[in-house]
């Protein structure tokens, strides 16, 4: 019945390297995390096991600022939280999660200070109900950004907004499983790309089950702009607009 509570708080101007485990055997209990982070070279990995795990929340987000950074979450559980700020020149990045009704707000230069110039994150959710929101370049264009997005499940809504030079998205969404019994087991996928594009920006979206919607809208200058759509659906209603 007990709860872990984690804080850390470092301004440094060398390398840190973190690794923090938690985890319960009590459904009961929850691990809460949050992390203020100034300095350079970061190695951050996360590992959550229970429900109810916190990294952040919507009041105390973790909050990381510094060049050449990686940090890295694992969860499983169910209605867990992430809340994440980065600001750093690059940023490197691999989240899993495992559970379902998780809440995760992740953003890379979204705030008035600070940028990420290159930014490479590969989350894979695998369960149902989870809500993402995904921003990067927001505040300053992203010099170059790579996302890979697998998900797993049912009745997941996304919601990504890109900005970048050079941008590459690639994501998978699979609900096959029990995808047409109901309408309320659909995953809404909501992307927004803009920048000036000077080397392109390029989705490929691989769709398997049915009853999804995606709506991609793509902006920029200079370059092309590309959407690659692998589609094994029925019942899936999908909307592209794409502009100079």
């Amino acid at each position: 019945m007990g709860e872990n509570r984690g804080i850390i708080m470092n301004k440094i101007y060398g390398g840190l390297t973190v690794l923090l485990l938690s985890s319960f055997v009590n459904f009961a209990s929850a691990n809460d995390i949050y992390i203020t982070q100034v300095g350079d070279t970061l190695d951050l990995d996360i590992v959550q096991d229970g429900t109810g795990n916190t990294i952040g929340d919507s009041v105390t987000g973790v909050d990381l600022d510094g060049s050449s950074m990686t940090f890295s979450i694992s969860q499983v559980g169910n209605t867990n939280v992430v809340n994440a700020l980065i600001k750093g020149s690059t940023y490197v990045g691999t989240w899993t999660m495992d559970g379902s009704g998780n809440n995760i707000d992740f953003k890379c230069s979204s705030s008035t200070t600070g940028d990420c110039d290159t930014v490479t994150a590969n989350i894979d959710i695998d369960g149902s109900n989870t809500n993402l929101d995904l921003y990067i370049g927001e505040n300053d264009d992203s010099d170059s950004t790579n996302v890979t997005l697998d998900i797993d499940g049912n009745g997941n809504i996304l919601a990504m907004n890109l900005d970048g030079k050079a941008l590459a998205l690639n994501y998978t969404i699979d609900n096959s499983v029990g995808s047409s019994a109901s309408s309320n087991l659909a995953n809404t996928i909501t992307t927004t790309v803009t920048g000036t594009g000077l080397t392109g920006h390029n989705q490929t979206v691989s769709l398997i089950g049915g009853d999804n919607t995606i709506d991609i809208t793509q902006s920029g200058t200079a370059q092309d702009q590309t959407v690659n759509l692998n589609l094994q659906t029925s019942g899936s209603d999908i909307d592209i607009t794409q502009s100079d």
